[in-house]
């Protein structure tokens, strides 16, 4: 058995030391450190990862159900907000949520599916020696902030546990893992022996359970690499953020990206008014020279 412990942690100082340096400037974050804004790390992945499936998808809907892809991902963040409230509830009072702050009836029944499946596997960690040592707790370092869901002892192992409702797990999961395992040590100085994700399947009320067992060598080499990668993340998204708020030209070339966009959807937009006047058109005719066919086989029989 080998220890668990962060391979890189002090090689990477040196440029988590850089990103503290710059002047940034950051408005949409919880996260805050003597004064000083903190960006997300899940805003640090957002940004900073391409996941073209996800564009192909908004792509869709707005084509076919003329719908802002926003729209459908903000109701996938409200059943998760609630699935994760309700998992807090339970581990704490052992509540059971009726998710009524969700008005939507089908959002209400995939909020319930995802908790059954939480329920199913915390009856077998009920089975276990268990015990909660963090939950929903907010963590803060110089560079970047997060909320761990959950981190507890079983058989005498400290695992990290990151609940999702999600349709898959992206390997942008596994970075926000290594990233609140490095946050977990800075600020707690406690190392993991394993990570957990677990996703609540939001249709069939099943779970799916990774488990990253630290204490193996591959296991540990893989987390490890995730949390060179999100270092390699930060120091990109924080000269990023840095060169698009203290360059004028960036701002100016984004406005003519927005503008530049903004025609493109007007000119979809108009050419598909068209070719549906033009459809009608087609229609409107095809039925005149119908009813002129009839009336005069109607007059000459």
């Amino acid at each position: 058995m080998i220890k668990p412990f962060l391979m890189n942690i002090v090689q990477d100082d040196d440029i988590l030391d850089k990103c503290k340096k710059m002047n940034i400037e950051l408005e949409n974050t919880p996260y805050a450190l003597k004064g000083k804004k903190i960006p997300r790390v899940t805003s640090i992945l957002s940004d900073m990862i391409s996941e073209e499936y996800l564009m192909a998808w908004a792509n869709t809907v707005g084509l076919y159900q003329r719908k802002s892809y926003t729209y459908y991902r903000n109701k996938s963040t409200a059943i998760g907000s609630a699935v994760h409230e309700a998992i807090q509830q339970y581990i704490q009072d052992r509540m059971i949520s009726d998710f009524t702050g969700l008005k939507d009836k089908n959002d209400r029944s995939q909020a319930e599916n995802s908790f059954k499946a939480f329920l199913d596997w915390w009856s077998v960690i009920e089975k276990t020696n268990y015990q909660i040592i963090l939950e929903e707790e907010p963590m803060v370092t110089p560079y970047c902030g997060g909320t761990l869901d959950l981190f507890m002892s079983i058989n005498g192992k400290k695992y990290l546990i990151d609940f999702k409702t999600s349709n898959q797990l992206g390997f942008k999961y596994y970075l926000q893992l290594a990233a609140y395992r490095r946050m977990l040590f800075e600020v707690y100085g406690y190392i993991c022996d394993g990570c957990i994700l677990l996703r609540l399947d939001k249709k069939t009320g099943k779970y799916q359970e990774v488990i990253l067992d630290l204490c193996n060598y591959n296991d540990l080499e893989f987390m490890n690499d995730c949390d060179k990668a999100f270092v390699s993340l930060v120091y990109a998204y924080y000269n990023r953020v840095n060169i698009e708020t203290n360059n004028s030209y960036v701002g100016w070339y984004n406005m003519l990206d927005l503008i530049d966009l903004y025609f493109k959807i007007l000119f979809f937009n108009l050419k598909l008014f068209g070719i549906i006047i033009i459809g009608c058109l087609i229609l409107a005719m095809l039925l005149i020279i119908y009813l002129i066919i009839k009336q005069y086989f109607k007059k000459n029989k």
